[in-house]
């Protein structure tokens, strides 16, 4: 039985490094100023946010997440 470990967004970058895996997730310009709580990926992936509370996502951010691969 395999169980899949939970995807905690937990930072977000600018630089795209072009070697790792990605999910997208859209959101609304209202939904990327709520940097917690649940949300799912465009795959419907369950997605924690945990995002620090001093910012903003913009178009275009990549979120890291406690995934190693």
């Amino acid at each position: 039985m395999s169980v899949e470990k939970e995807i905690i967004v937990n930072d977000w970058v600018r630089n795209i490094s072009s070697n790792n895996k990605y999910l997208k997730l859209t959101l609304s310009a209202d939904e990327r100023k709520i940097l917690r709580g649940k949300k799912y990926s465009d795959c419907n992936k369950a997605l924690l946010m945990q995002l620090p509370r001093d910012g903003i996502i913009i178009d275009g951010d990549i979120l890291k997440t406690n995934q190693k691969d």
